[in-house]
């Protein structure tokens, strides 16, 4: 996880394309032209429409790491993104990790987060699919599932519920896991005071390096070694497409309009307090049928000094 923290610094982009002009709830325009911005062409292959867009690793574009960004900031609402991963020329995922999340920008590290990471499986055959959430730079609290279907076959959608009530993460409309506001106990929550981007990743696992400055980011490079693979030979790729962000817009010191049920923004209404019927049971199946790791189970992890939110009812 340490190196997710300096992914999301590799990003040399102007903070310009990050100020907006007020609350407003917003329907993305589905083009990547329009709603997101790069550091490197060279990492970029999108489609004439710009409906599709796919970040890659190889000869052609060398370089450690491939990342998008969302031209605005938000404060809650849904995040759908269809992704689909590649293998190596072997058939094989060694060695790469994919991203989809939302953070926001802190100097001292202090960021908020929600996060999607695929990761490689040891054997090299697939991938596994873990999330995990930040609150003011404390992370730690991953939770890791075997996915039902191969992710390398085709697209599937991976989405992002955000209030001011709970997180709750999707894969093709299915509730996987719910992280709750028990902010009134004494447990973390995500600040309203720091909005977040939307950010797709690809690179080596983990192997990143980078420098965040108030006014821009500006990249450092450094040398990785991967088992003595020859990255110059191995193009590697995630692809990403159909996006829609349905959220606030942010602009301010608070989030009080962002907040107010409407029907712009729905996710406020009391019928959002808590995960549905379904997803509750969703949740338990997968639970019961996928789950790899769960940081509230891990109690040498944390010394015996679990998070509070351990303590509470996960949904």
């Amino acid at each position: 996880m340490k190196g997710l923290l300096s992914l999301l610094l590799y990003m040399a982009l102007l903070w310009a394309h990050l100020i907006t002009i007020t609350h407003s709830s917003v329907v993305s325009t589905g083009d990547f032209n329009q709603d997101f911005v790069w550091s490197d062409s060279d990492h970029v292959r999108i489609s004439p429409s710009g409906h599709s867009l796919t970040l890659v690793l190889g000869k052609k574009s060398g370089g450690d790491a491939a990342l998008i960004i969302s031209k605005k900031q938000f404060i809650f609402g849904q995040y759908d993104m269809q992704i689909k991963l590649t293998l190596d020329e072997k058939g094989r995922s060694t060695g790469t990790a994919a991203y989809y999340l939302l953070t926001s920008f802190s100097k001292d590290g202090n960021q908020d987060m929600i996060l999607f990471e695929f990761i490689p499986n040891e054997n090299g055959k697939g991938y596994i699919l873990q999330t995990n959430i930040y609150t003011n730079g404390h992370g730690k609290r991953e939770e890791t599932i075997n996915l039902w279907f191969d992710p390398t076959d085709k697209f599937h959608k991976y989405s992002i519920f955000w209030n001011k009530y709970h997180v709750t993460f999707k894969v093709d409309g299915v509730a996987i896991r719910v992280f709750k506001n028990y902010s009134d106990r004494g447990a973390e929550y995500l600040s309203t005071s720091k909005p977040m981007v939307l950010v797709g990743g690809f690179g080596k696992d983990g192997k990143f390096a980078t420098l965040v400055e108030p006014s821009g980011v500006k990249t450092t490079r450094v040398k990785h070694e991967h088992n003595g693979r020859d990255w110059s030979k191995t193009p590697s790729s995630a692809t990403f497409k159909s996006f829609k962000i349905d959220a606030c817009v942010w602009k301010g010191k608070n989030a009080a309009d962002c907040s107010i049920p409407s029907k712009t923004k729905w996710w406020n209404y009391p019928k959002y307090s808590g995960p549905t019927s379904r997803e509750v049971a969703d949740i338990k199946s997968i639970r019961k049928n996928y789950l790899v790791y769960d940081y509230c189970h891990d109690h040498g992890k944390f010394g015996g000094h679990m998070p509070k939110e351990c303590s509470f009812p996960k949904y």
